[in-house]
């Protein structure tokens, strides 16, 4: 009887459960300051077009880990946690926190930035992302878009489980 009872719980709590796991691959940064002496400090493609980052998603909240160029052409180290849902019909949602290093030449120019010692002393900037994403296909177009930035690139997934 036991046993019957926990299948039961198991298979019930499962009938809700998804997971997927997706690469990302940037291909373009826009940032929004366009003025020429932020823009000179950047690269000239204004980076964040070239990397990979792992997206590991499970019943709609999202864990990201990779490496990409940054804006000022340094390599990064981003990680997110965050949580998506759907839009309208084969667009997702997504919110997103999390943290990213390689920006010591961020707080090189900017002096007065009001981010804690601890972060401006190990180059690390905090990121706080939107994401738009159209998921009707395998190979996705996925928009990031943040308070600096929006980033353009393509979405890859790997598997998708869906009980």
């Amino acid at each position: 009887m036991k046993n019957l009872l926990l299948l039961i719980i198991t298979l019930l709590s499962m009938e809700s459960f998804s997971q997927k796991l997706d690469i990302y691959t940037p291909l373009r940064t826009y940032h929004f300051d366009r003025r020429e002496n932020t823009l000179n400090k950047f690269r000239a493609d204004e980076g964040g077009n070239l990397g990979v980052i792992g997206i590991y998603t499970s019943n709609n909240k999202n864990l990201s880990l990779g490496v990409i160029r940054n804006s000022y052409g340094d390599v990064s180290v981003i990680s997110t946690i965050g949580y998506e849902h759907k839009l309208i019909k084969n667009v997702q949602i997504g919110y997103n926190i999390g943290v990213a290093t390689g920006y010591d030449k961020y707080y090189l120019y900017r002096k007065n930035n009001g981010y804690p010692g601890v972060l401006q002393n190990n180059g690390v900037l905090p990121v706080i992302t939107t994401t738009l994403e159209y998921n009707k296909y395998k190979i996705k177009p996925f928009l990031i878009i943040s308070p600096v930035y929006l980033n353009f690139g393509l979405k890859i997934n790997i598997f998708d489980i869906k009980n």
